[in-house]
């Protein structure tokens, strides 16, 4: 079988095949609003909506993603199935499980500072996928959490020397702190030339809320 598309219209030379199954397909569009807000809170729902074409007043499957991209380019995506409903309009908003997506800080590591991007792919052929990246995004954190040694020699601490982390956080992470995460502290030790077989010597403390400083020997 061989498909003519020029010149117009489409014309199919039909050979040993005795039936042909036509479907046609709306040419869709989707465009995602661009959202600005500020992540004061540990968690916040956000509103996702935009307009579309092509679908009519419908329901739509769709696959979300937060895509989070921090200072120091770390970028990362948590995706979500949920569902567009589409207005006569065009318009339309996607929820998960009837609620608006939301940003948490924890579960998305909004640690530090950066903006969060996001993706929607509807679930339907041929549809394309919007996209608000992160660098056009004006969702923004900013939410300190940093340690800082004692220790400030370039070369390193000498065995047995004491030394003390210090621990600096934001509201966000303080708020966390108080409902009982931790901040979790990880000393590696760094020997390349360590055998295998001996014992892992690295160092593991948890910080709790009022507790600014963890201190090891």
């Amino acid at each position: 079988m061989t498909i003519k598309t020029n010149p117009s219209p489409l014309a199919i030379d039909i050979g040993n095949t005795s039936q042909i199954s036509v479907v046609a397909i709306p040419i869709t569009t989707v465009e995602l609003n661009v959202i600005s807000n500020e992540v004061t809170k540990v968690t916040t729902p956000i509103a996702i909506k935009g307009k579309t074409t092509g679908f009519g007043v419908n329901k739509v499957e769709a696959v979300f993603s937060w895509i989070v991209d921090r200072d120091n380019d770390d970028v990362k995506e948590y995706t979500y199935k949920g569902e567009m409903t589409i207005a006569s309009n065009g318009d339309f908003e996607f929820k998960v499980d009837n609620k608006s997506p939301e940003l948490s800080v924890f579960y998305h590591r909004l640690f530090g500072g950066g903006n969060v991007g996001y993706s929607i792919t509807p679930t339907y052929p041929y549809a394309p996928m919007a996209i608000v990246p992160p660098k056009s995004s004006k969702i923004t954190f900013e939410n300190t959490l940093k340690i800082e040694s004692s220790v400030k020699s370039p070369s390193g601490m000498p065995v047995g020397m004491r030394t003390e982390f210090k621990l600096e956080y934001g509201p966000l992470t303080k708020e966390l702190l108080k409902g009982g995460d931790k901040v979790v502290l990880f000393w590696q030790e760094d020997d390349s030339d360590k055998d295998e077989h001996k014992n892992n010597r690295d160092f593991a403390a948890s910080v709790d809320c009022g507790n600014d400083h963890s201190k090891a020997r």
